[in-house]
C-alpha cells in the first residue's frame, strides 16, 4: 500500500519562495513520481490563488489567512521568514506600521492554525504522515494536531539554531515551542543533529538527511575564469553577510584581477551599490536581480562565494557544487557539513573579509586547484545529495515512523 503524506509549509509555489520552499517542492514532486501521494498544506497569501490546486501530481490545499484577503505583500509569520538586514540596507518603518504588520502577522498565523487544524481533522483518513518543513512554531502546532488525529509528525530542521523561539507575532507560540520537541526530526547535518540533542530531542528521534539537489548535465558548462558568483536575498544581510562579502570584494577589486562578482537575488540593490561606491569597487559588481533558473549563471561561474553568518544548508552551495564549482565559504557548521577545506572548496573564518578575499584570490589565480576542487564537489553531490538519494532516505524515514513494535502504524491503523 502506497504512502500518503501531508507536507506542511507556510509558503509554497508559486508564491514567495526561499530555499526551504524549493526543497519542499522538489521533494514532494520527486516522491510523487515514485508513488508517494503528496498533499501540500500551505497558506493562501494571495486571494487570486485557488484554494485547491495541483502542482503536477502534488495536491495543494491553501488555508485562508488575513493577508490573502487584504492582498498585502508577505508579512509573515511564515516559518523560515527573516527580517530585513541592517539599517544601511533598508529603512525601518514607523511604529504604527510595525504594529499594524505585527497585528496582521498574528492574525495570519491564527487563521492558518485554525483552518489547517480543521483541514487535517476532516481529511485525516487521507494521510499516514504529517511532514513539516520547518522546526519553528508550525512544527509544534502540527504535533498538537497530529496527536488528535493520531498521525505521526516528521519535522525537518531548516535553519540554525535548530529550534528557534517563536515571536510575539505567533499566537500560542510558547505552547508550540514546548510541544514541537515531541516530533520525529530530520536534521540536515550532524551539526544540526547535535543542536537538536542539546535542545532535548532524544537521539532515537533524529535522522540526518541533507537537502537535495538535481544533478545537471555538465556538457553545457563553460567556465569564465574571472566570473565569481553569489546567490542570496539582498535583504538578509544579518544572516547572509553582504557587508563582509562586499568588504572582501573591495580587496579583490584592488588586486587588479579583472574579476567580476555577479550577485543573484531579489531585493533593492541601491543601498548596496552606494556601499560599493564608497569602497571604490562598484564597477566590478553586477546585480542580476532575482533569477528563477540560475543554471546559465552556474554554467559560466568560476567559483561561488558564501560568507554567511547563519545557514541551515544553502541551496546555492549545493547547486554550485553540483555544477562542479568550487566554493569559498564561511566556516559555520552548516557550510562545513558540505565543504571540506582543500577538498571541494575553501573555508575561512566567519566575518573576516580579509580571509574571504584571500580565498577568492587564491582560487581565481589557480586554475588547476579550481578544477580539482570542482571535480570533488560534483562527486560529493552525486554520492550523498542527489534527489534520488534524499527521496530514498525520506521514504525510509516515513516507513520507520509508521512501523510500531507490533507492525501497527504509530498513528493508528489506516482506515
Amino acid at each position: 500500500m502506497s504512502l500518503r503524506v501531508c507536507m506542511v509549509i507556510y509558503h509554497y509555489w508559486p508564491g514567495p519562495e526561499g530555499g526551504t520552499e524549493r526543497q519542499c517542492r522538489r521533494l514532494a514532486s520527486a516522491l510523487s513520481r515514485r508513488g508517494v501521494a503528496c498533499t501540500v498544506l500551505t497558506a493562501r497569501t494571495d486571494r487570486g490563488a485557488p484554494a485547491r490546486a495541483r502542482d503536477g501530481e502534488v495536491r495543494i490545499a491553501r488555508m485562508p489567512i488575513l493577508e490573502g484577503v487584504l492582498r498585502r505583500p508577505a508579512l509573515g509569520p511564515g516559518p523560515g521568514a527573516r527580517a530585513a538586514g541592517t539599517a544601511s540596507a533598508s529603512r525601518s518603518p514607523g511604529r504604527a506600521a510595525r504594529l499594524a504588520a505585527a497585528g496582521v502577522a498574528w492574525l495570519n498565523a491564527l487563521g492558518f492554525q485554525v483552518a489547517g487544524a480543521l483541514f487535517l481533522w476532516r481529511h485525516a483518513r487521507e494521510f499516514d504522515v504529517i511532514h513539516v518543513h520547518t522546526s519553528e512554531w508550525i512544527a509544534g502546532w502540527a504535533v498538537w494536531v497530529g496527536r488528535r488525529i493520531r498521525r505521526p509528525v516528521l519535522c525537518k530542521g531548516a535553519t540554525t539554531p535548530a529550534l528557534p523561539p517563536s515571536t510575539r507575532r505567533v499566537p500560542f507560540g510558547r505552547i508550540w515551542d514546548r510541544v514541537r520537541i515531541e516530533a520525529e526530526f530530520v536534521a540536515l547535518s550532524d551539526a544540526m543533529a547535535s543542536g537538536l540533542k542539546a535542545a532535548g530531542v532524544p537521539d532515537r528521534r533524529i535522522r540526518v538527511i541533507p537537502n537535495s539537489v538535481e544533478l545537471p548535465d555538465l556538457s553545457g558548462r563553460r567556465e569564465e575564469a574571472g566570473r565569481v558568483l553569489y546567490v542570496g536575498n539582498l535583504t538578509q544581510n544579518e544572516w547572509k553577510a553582504f557587508d563582509v562579502l562586499f568588504d572582501a570584494w573591495a580587496k579583490v577589486h584592488a588586486a587588479g584581477t579583472g574579476a567580476r562578482l555577479h550577485v543573484l537575488g531579489g531585493g533593492d540593490p541601491a543601498p548596496w551599490k552606494r556601499y560599493l561606491d564608497e569602497r571604490g569597487c562598484r564597477a566590478s559588481v553586477v546585480f542580476e536581480g532575482f533569477v528563477r533558473n540560475p543554471d546559465e549563471q552556474y554554467a559560466r561561474a568560476a567559483l561561488l562565494v558564501l560568507p554567511s553568518r547563519q545557514e541551515g544548508m544553502s541551496n546555492a552551495l549545493l547547486e554550485a557544487q553540483s555544477w562542479g564549482i568550487p566554493a569559498v565559504v564561511s566556516n559555520i557548521p552548516a557550510n562545513r557539513s558540505v565543504v571540506d577545506e582543500g577538498v571541494n572548496g575553501l573555508a575561512v573564518p566567519v566575518g573576516e573579509a580579509e580571509a574571504l578575499a584571500s580565498g577568492i584570490l587564491r582560487l581565481l589565480g589557480d586554475a588547476p586547484l579550481r578544477i580539482r576542487l570542482g571535480q570533488a564537489a560534483r562527486s560529493r553531490m552525486e554520492a550523498g545529495y542527489s534527489i534520488d538519494s534524499v527521496v530514498e532516505k525520506t521514504r525510509k524515514a516515513y516507513q520507520a515512523l509508521l512501523r510500531g513494535p507490533d507492525g501497527i502504524p504509530a498513528g493508528g491503523r489506516r482506515p
